[in-house]
């Protein structure tokens, strides 16, 4: 596989960005996380047996990675630290966002950082215990402002900010998806759960776009979930304004389209109402 992807690199004058990325193309069509050894805490911290058994444990994916680079003369090397993700119980004693430990990677080249997370860009595990494939490449390359929402690196420096943040912050903030960075600067309120029916205001990156799309997805409990129809918002000054309802303890995901067809996932809150 190495002398592959080596001589595709020379065959095809691939800079070491396209041979990063076609490493981690690579590892999310073929690599799976083992969720259930990661339930267990027995999953493979190796980057042999990852590539061998086709799935392994955070550190197993992450490490094969930068084995890989390694073949292809690419700096790259293993962040650890905590992920923000969904808990799965809704009981009023529980937060509903949950952190855990993680890793992913980084790349340098020509003096240039790039975050890269090839596990959430290969898929999630389900509540089946089992991995979902589902490729994404927005994972591949991201800025830090992304990463900073559901990633926590236990060295500040790779945050890769011009102002870090306290783990106490990344605790409290919203999750943004890549979709908000496409379109927006700016959300308030920006904290990580919301209460009944809340505005939401949004800034926009371009402040030219003249129509778009929001509806808000409820997911109260495990296999339900809510969409609503697309509503049309107001582009004024640069802003607009979505107002959510939210009566059930869960979660609301709201998101944004320009033909109220595809649609992009851009802020998730907590709804915290027991």
């Amino acid at each position: 596989m190495a002398l592959a992807m080596s001589s595709a690199k020379e065959d095809y004058s691939m800079t070491d960005v396209e041979s990063a990325y076609f490493a981690y193309k690579w590892i999310s069509q073929n690599i799976e996380l083992d969720c259930l050894g990661k339930e267990s805490g027995d999953s493979s911290t190796l980057p042999t047996t990852t590539y061998k058994d086709g799935k392994g444990g955070e550190i197993g994916i992450t490490e094969l990675f930068n084995m890989i680079c390694g073949f292809l003369n690419i700096e790259s090397n293993t962040i650890l630290g905590v992920k923000k993700d969904y808990s799965d119980s809704y009981t009023t004693d529980d937060d509903l966002f949950i952190t855990f430990e993680y890793a992913w990677n980084y790349i340098s080249i020509d003096n240039k950082y790039y975050l890269l997370d090839v596990i959430s860009g290969s898929g999630l595990c389900g509540y089946d215990s089992k991995f979902h494939k589902i490729p994404k490449d927005e994972y591949f390359g991201m800025e830090p402002e992304f990463s900073i929402r559901y990633l926590f690196p236990n060295n500040k420096e790779w945050q890769l900010l011009s102002k870090t943040i306290t783990e106490e912050q990344f605790k409290s903030q919203a999750i943004l998806d890549y979709g908000f960075f496409k379109y927006f600067n700016n959300i308030s309120p920006d904290v990580e759960t919301i209460k009944e029916q809340t505005k939401v205001k949004f800034s926009f990156k371009d402040s030219k776009i003249e129509k778009l799309y929001f509806r808000d997805c409820y997911s109260i409990e495990k296999g339900t979930t809510l969409v609503p129809e697309g509503q049309l918002i107001k582009n004024i000054n640069g802003t607009c304004e979505v107002s959510i309802r939210a009566s059930k303890r869960g979660y609301v995901f709201l998101e944004v389209s320009e033909d109220n067809k595809n649609y992009y996932k851009v802020v998730t809150y907590g709804v915290n109402i027991p």
